[in-house]
């Protein structure tokens, strides 16, 4: 059993007995576990998602172990924003939960999460959401690679591209791929995406996130989806 302090976010939450948690977490420095929080009258309030927590927590050996909580304090709570944020937010905690592997540690994810959390206010949720699921592929090994196809040749910007999911890029027809001064644009910012780009390669990080999914349904993606349907219907 090891005890550390950390920086942590709570991604889900349901009662255990009667006055305990059982939380999964994700640590900066330790990455994501399950674990058991102790709770009363005062305590209950601070395990709340969109919060950026410190923990005093006893971390057991095996993966599958429940750590345990010795105390737990709200450095941060996020400001709520619109119902649109919302969803995003809880869409983020919904891919991570089921994506991120008890044993991966990656602290610039985590800060990336912190500030997409943040920023995610206003219904100006997509490209937030876009460059949160580029940093999370990148994480787990599945990032795109746009300078060489998968027979190593230099990529070309008036060439068409297909893909596999989680492979790399091969070369095809106009009619069947993608230009390759759109799968370029995957080295920038997603912030200087015009709108042309963000749904082609959109449809591209769609790809390889179901496949990392492994065809599970996302309930937040649902509701994202039929709540953006209904405003623009």
């Amino acid at each position: 059993m090891m005890s550390t302090i950390d920086r942590a976010v709570v991604l889900h939450s349901r009662k255990y007995k009667e006055s305990s948690l059982l939380l999964t977490l994700w640590l900066k420095d330790h990455g994501k576990l399950n674990a058991i929080a102790r709770t009363n009258k005062k305590s209950h309030g601070i395990y709340q998602p969109f919060s950026l927590l410190n923990v005093d927590i006893k971390i057991m050996p095996a993966a599958e172990s429940l750590a345990n909580i010795c105390f737990a304090e709200c450095e941060k709570s996020f400001s709520m924003g619109s119902y649109l944020s919302q969803l995003a937010r809880m869409y983020l905690n919904e891919v991570l939960y089921w994506l991120l592997p008890h044993d991966h540690h990656d602290a610039a994810l985590f800060d990336s999460y912190l500030l997409v959390v943040q920023e995610l206010v206003s219904d100006d949720i997509t490209k937030l959401l876009r460059y949160f699921e580029l940093q999370l592929l990148e994480s787990l090994g599945y990032g795109f690679q746009v300078d060489y196809d998968e027979q190593h040749k230099m990529m070309n910007e008036d060439h068409y591209y297909a893909m596999a999911p989680l492979s790399a890029f091969y070369q095809t027809t106009a009619e069947s791929g993608i230009s390759g001064k759109y799968i370029k644009q995957l080295q920038q910012p997603v912030s200087s995406w015009d709108n042309d780009t963000l749904q082609v390669l959109q449809k591209l990080i769609r790809i390889n996130l179901n496949a990392c999914l492994q065809g599970r349904a996302l309930k937040t993606r649902e509701l994202l989806i039929s709540y953006l349907r209904n405003q623009n219907a």
